[in-house]
This record gives C-alpha cells, structure tokens and sequence, in this order.
C-alpha cells in the first residue's frame, strides 16, 4: 500500500450508484456464514463503489456485524465469495487485505498515546520517524484532535477514543474502512455532530466507508446507499430516499422510519393508474398509486402511510371518503419541530400522524380525546405485496 499518497487522492467525485457503469470496488457474490444449526449471512450479494458511504442497517442478530467481519477477513466464509478489485480475498488474513476495520469498542492500546496508537501500524510496516510523524500529524488534524498526542486512552472521553481509532484505521489508507456499530459509545448530545463529521471525513480522503448499525437516523444521515438486513439475509438496497419511500415490504417499512400500516384488498382493474382497495377500517375504501409489480383482483396486500403524509383535522367529516378515518386522539407528543398524534380508530388501530409546528399552528387546538378525521392523499400511499 503507497502511505506516501495524500489523503484523497483520486477520489471519485461521482455518487457511486448514480453512475450505472462504474466498476465495483467489492464484488460479494452469494456469501453465506453459518455457525452450526443457525445461518448468520445467508447468501448475501452486494457490490460497493469506490467513495461510497455504504450503512448496512438492521436489528441486533442479523447478521450485519458478521458480514462486515467477513469482508475484514476474521470470519471466512463457508460459500461465495469476495472480491476486491477482482481479486479473490479468501487467501488473505486481516492484515494482508487493503480493508481495516475500527471496532465498536475502539480496542486501543492502553500503554500507548494517542500518537503511538495512530502510528502503531506504520511503525510495524517499518516507515521512517519523520514520515511516521507526519502522517499522525495530518491524521490528529483531520479528526480534529489536535494537541492530544501525549495522552493515553484513560484520559480521553469516549468522543476523542473514536477519533483516535478513526485515525488509526486510516493511517495505513486502506481501500475500504469498516466501522462497526461506530457511534454506539457515544451519548445523543454529540452523535449528530459526529454523523456529520465522519462523513465529511469519508468525503476528505476518499475511502470508501461500510458502516453496521441498528440506528436508522443515523444510516439515512451518513449513507449514500443502504442495505437492510433481517434474519441474515439482505432484502433491500437503495438510497435512503428509495428505502424510506419506496420500502420493498412490510418488514423494511416497519423498521426504516414510523409507519402505519393498513391491511387491504385489491378491487377493480388493478392496473389503472390509482388501485382501489377495501379495508374494512376505512368505510370509504382506499385508493394508492399503483406499484411496480402485477397485481390481482381479490390479491390482499398492505398499504403504508408515513405519519408526516397523515392530515389531521377537527371534527367528523359529515361523509365518510376515500382514505378518510375517523378516530379520537389518544396520545399527544409535542417533540419541538413536531407534534405526533396517536389516533385510535373505531375498528381497532391507533394510526400515527406527525404535524409540524411553525408556530401559527402549534397543537391546532387539539387534544387528546378530541374526535378527529385524519386523511391522505394517494400519492401519499405505498402498496406492499409482501
């Protein structure tokens, strides 16, 4: 690896899946990870991009971490393979491969300094002091700690730990920087700054960053694209734009974001512009612009609301229309920006509506048990098959 490159050198300036023809940097091709009974990734493929901020997000036992350990070398695969600009990365052990990895514990050593955990890896690749110098220097300055360089770990706060182990997994200026679940240390107050930080940093030097987590507000902050994972498995890739609006079924919808979900049936001709659907908790039935894939008379499918595309209004709309609802506010949470109304229904179902406070607004006079009509456009609905 050249360690005389300046950060960022031949860096892509294009977002990675805005360009149909760019080449993978990482090629994953139907991995599978299994520890004994229990299939951890199961037959995974994924290509990522050179420059490319790539969050695998999803629930605690996925299977993200164990992925992202595969593609650093600690856990080999049973079947499939990876590929890092072409070549076949299962002869390589950790420290061969041009990917390193910073883990959720950070694992710095306690005897050394904040220059001696930095440098460590270079001084083992036997550099010279003065380049070894040079490059803990540019790296303090990239991740803005500067002055620290004589301390030791038990003097840092959790926030200086993980940019010490930033530093470090950068000095060596791999191809790909994994990072492992990397704001899990740090208290709410800051985590928003160093989202923001981190990829400012991903943009600087140009490496191409895979972060695990199971934050999806921290995913949709930091992320060019995302990959959600449940039961091992990846079941969808997107920006997070496409994964927010576009979930590709209950399940993504349910964890990318708040959601309400109503249980439908498809009726009339399916494949007109808008799809009409019977629900039985909306008298009025429902109408949703028309999915992608095929869909049947009779066919039950879901349809999904974000809270955001809920209008709530006062009273009850003398007729009932399509998507109308009428219920009774049950919970009231005013979080600065937005106040979120919870909603129960006649037949059940307490739907979710978020409305935000510009301050002429605020509350519209709301309350809880107050009798209310929520309603949404069908531009607003998502169809899901599955």
């Amino acid at each position: 690896m050249d360690c005389e490159r300046p950060f960022g050198a031949g860096r892509r300036t294009l977002v990675p899946s805005a360009d149909p023809a760019a080449r993978p940097l990482i090629r994953i091709r139907n991995v599978e990870r299994r520890f004994g009974a229990v299939t951890a990734v199961d037959n995974v493929s994924l290509d990522l991009f050179s420059a490319e901020m790539f969050c695998l997000l999803g629930p605690s036992g996925c299977g993200k971490t164990t992925l992202l350990r595969m593609l650093a070398g600690f856990e080999p695969a049973d079947s499939g393979s990876i590929l890092l600009d072409d070549v076949d990365q299962a002869g390589f052990a950790p420290h061969q491969r041009q990917m390193n990895m910073m883990f959720q514990s950070y694992a710095l050593f306690p005897h050394l300094t904040v220059a001696g955990n930095i440098g460590f890896g270079l001084k083992q690749q036997g550099l010279a002091r003065a380049i070894i110098r040079a490059r803990v220097a540019e790296l303090m300055a990239l991740v803005q700690i500067d002055g620290l360089a004589d301390r030791k770990p038990h003097q840092l706060s959790g926030g200086q730990k993980q940019r010490v182990a930033l530093a470090r997994a950068l000095a060596r200026q791999p191809k790909v920087l994994l990072l492992d679940e990397p704001m899990a240390a740090l208290d709410a107050r800051i985590r928003s700054e160093t989202q923001r930080e981190l990829k400012q940093i991903q943009h600087r030097t140009g490496t191409t960053f895979v972060v695990v987590t199971h934050d999806q507000t921290e995913a949709m902050a930091m992320a060019d694209r995302i990959g959600v994972m449940q039961g091992g498995r990846l079941v969808q890739v997107g920006t997070p734009a496409d994964i927010y609006e576009r979930p590709a079924s209950r399940e993504v919808a349910r964890f990318v974001g708040n959601i309400n979900l109503f249980e439908a049936i498809v009726e009339g001709d399916p494949a007109a512009g808008e799809v009409a659907l019977a629900c039985p908790l909306i008298p009025g039935g429902l109408a949703a612009t028309r999915p992608a894939g095929p869909l049947a008379p009779g066919q039950p499918v879901a349809v999904a609301v974000r809270p955001e595309r809920m209008q709530v209004l006062p009273g009850r709309l003398a007729q009932a229309g399509t998507n109308v609802a009428h219920g009774t506010i049950s919970a009231i949470s005013y979080l600065g920006d937005l106040t979120v109304y919870s909603v129960a229904l006649a037949g059940g179902m307490t739907l979710s509506a978020s409305v935000v406070n510009d301050g002429r607004r605020t509350g519209q006079g709301l309350g809880r048990d107050t009798e209310v009509t929520v309603r949404f456009d069908p531009h607003s609905a998502m169809v899901l098959t599955v």
